[in-house]
Order: structure tokens, then sequence, then C-alpha cells
């Protein structure tokens, strides 16, 4: 396996692909931010970082091989050189697999086509702002599913071209996934000639809202009770609720009582950390929290960003660099270990 000395040594390459779906490209373009994963959600992301938190996929190869081979119908194409202009990144092979074909046989080729390597920018931030001033051109494949259906509503395809033409960013659209994955612009269609999949219902913006709070209910509801906790004392919630609440009910058009459904939440888990310590299992509340960290490590709603950045903060408080000490430090009372 590659040595981080070695990954964070090599730098980025001058053109680099981020792969994603054609909804991400919307939110990317609205916002004008792509948004990173937070590491500590999985084992494997941890030891990459070098102490970094938050990190962004790309790759220096185009998508027939590496983890673009896999990971979208969208493949945006940067500046690395802008990149390295105020990010540090490296060349990272996932899972470390082996590169001689003896330890494959018949099934070289497979391997290599299912290795996940990466051009990994790591930072300590929970977005990369401006994004398109990295943006070279975009390329889109419209199918992708194997029944042949289209990704694109007639309301969703005019939301991407008025925002592609806002940036005038080139893009490239494609039926075929070869010619997709080789970025072969001579094959590419114009706007006009992608097909519209009318079996697909646009989602209202009512629904999509609900949608949207669902997630950041349960996300704040999960992982801020360990953020507030303190081994000392029982913390107030104060700071919590001038931050986030006021500006979660505007934001989602609820009314007050959904404040009171939250603080209880929170106050609930928090008082069961500090009076019922002894009687909760390590295990079971680091893989909760560390389940729904994955789960959400790419979501881009801002209030989930901010809470992943409170967390960040506060481990470097804590004077931890991974989840596994965070929650040893804050915990050291309850029951078993983490398995």
């Amino acid at each position: 396996m590659i040595s981080l000395k070695q990954i964070l040594q090599e730098g980025l390459s001058k053109i680099l692909y981020h792969f994603t779906y054609t909804n991400n490209l919307i939110n990317i373009l609205k916002q004008n931010k792509f948004a990173t994963s937070i590491v500590v959600g999985t084992n494997a992301d941890q030891w990459k970082n070098k102490n970094k938190m938050f990190f962004f996929s790309t790759q220096r190869t185009k998508g027939m091989s590496g983890y673009g081979n896999h990971h979208g119908n969208v493949a945006i194409v940067l500046d690395g050189d802008k990149l390295s202009n105020t990010f540090k990144g490296a060349p990272v092979d996932y899972w470390g697999y082996s590169k001689n074909p003896k330890d494959w046989g018949n099934q070289y080729k497979e391997a290599l086509l299912s290795n996940e390597l990466e051009d990994r920018i790591i930072t300590d931030k929970p977005y990369i702002d401006n994004a398109v001033n990295y943006i070279l051109e975009i390329h889109i494949q419209i199918f992708w599913n194997a029944s042949k259906n289209s990704f694109f509503t007639e309301k969703s395809l005019q939301e991407l071209i008025s925002l592609l033409k806002k940036y005038e960013i080139s893009t490239y659209f494609y039926l075929d996934e070869k010619a997709f994955k080789l970025q072969d612009k001579r094959r590419a269609i114009s706007h006009d000639q992608i097909p519209i999949n009318s079996d697909i219902e646009d989602i209202s913006e009512d629904e999509k809202l609900e949608r949207e709070f669902r997630d950041v209910k349960h996300f704040i509801e999960e992982v801020l009770p360990i953020i507030i906790f303190n081994s000392n004392e029982i913390n107030q919630l104060s700071e919590f609720q001038y931050m986030f609440l006021p500006k979660i009910i505007e934001y989602f058009k609820r009314d007050e009582n959904i404040e009171k459904e939250i603080n209880d939440k929170v106050e609930y888990k928090l008082n069961r950390y500090h009076s019922n310590s002894r009687s909760l299992f390590l295990d079971d509340e680091f893989f909760s929290i560390k389940n729904e960290l994955h789960a959400q490590r790419g979501n881009p709603h801002s209030f989930i960003r901010e809470v992943m950045k409170l967390l960040v903060d506060d481990m470097k408080k804590w004077k931890v660099n991974n989840f596994y000490d965070y929650f040893i430090v804050k915990f050291p009372k309850m029951k078993g270990e983490i398995r």
C-alpha cells in the first residue's frame, strides 16, 4: 500500500475529474459550492487525510477506470492547478489492491477497473467555495439505468440549462455510455435533442422541503448532543437555540412547536449521557452516530454542514484527530469497548 508520506508529496494533477449525479450537479451550480465529505464516517478514509477532517474526491483519468467508473452520470472537469493554489491533495489508491496480474488471473482487467484511484483534496472546510471558478467543462450521460429512462423532466432540464448559461460552462450531453466515459465530444448531442422522461413527476417544492427537513432534523438530534456534551456538567442549550433553531424554523416554514420537539430530544440524549452513562454501551452509541455521519457525509445542506463544522471544531478542542479517540475521551464511563 502507498505510504501517507508518498501520498502527500506527489500533489494534484493539472486536470482532474469529479463524478456525481444530475441532481447533485444542479445543487453545486445553485450554491456555487462543492460539498466536501466528512472523514469520520469510515475507517478507510481516516488515515489518508493527515488530520484534515473533510475531503473531496477527484481523479486524474476519465471515467473508464478509477472511482469514476461507477460514481455517477456527470463528469465535472476541474482545473487542478487552480485547486492546488488553495488546497492540498494527492493520489490515493483507496483499497490498495494488488497490481500483480498473478494475484487476479483472468479477472485482472476487472480488478483494475474496480480500483478507486482518487486524487483526494483534503481540507478542514465543509465546502469548496466558488466552485465554478474551478470548472473547465461538464460531461453528462443522459441514460444511466438499465431501463434506459432519462433522468430529465422538462423542469429539471430547464433549470440545469439556465444555470449552465448563467456561468457560461461548456457542457456536453451523451446518449452513449462509452462516449460519455471517453468524453468523446464528436458524439455529443445538443441540449434540445435530450429526451424528456414524461413518466417521472417533478417533486413539488413542499415535498422537497419536507425531505430536507427530515434529514436535517434527524441529523441534528443524533449528532448535536455529542458536541454539546461536557463530562463535568450538563451544558445549556442556549447557544444551539440561538444559532440553529430560529433559522431552521424560518427556512422550513415551521411553527415554533418544532423548537420544543428538537430541544426535548437533544436534552433527553444529553441527560442520558450524564445520568445513565454507566448503563450505556460505548459501541452502540459510537456506531449510531458514525452511521448517521456516513449517511449524510456528502449532504450539501447548510444546516448539516454547520453541525459537521461544529463537530470538527470540538474534536480540535479535545485535541483528537479521529472520531474513535474523540468518542473515547468524551465518554470514559460508558460500558464496553468499540468493537
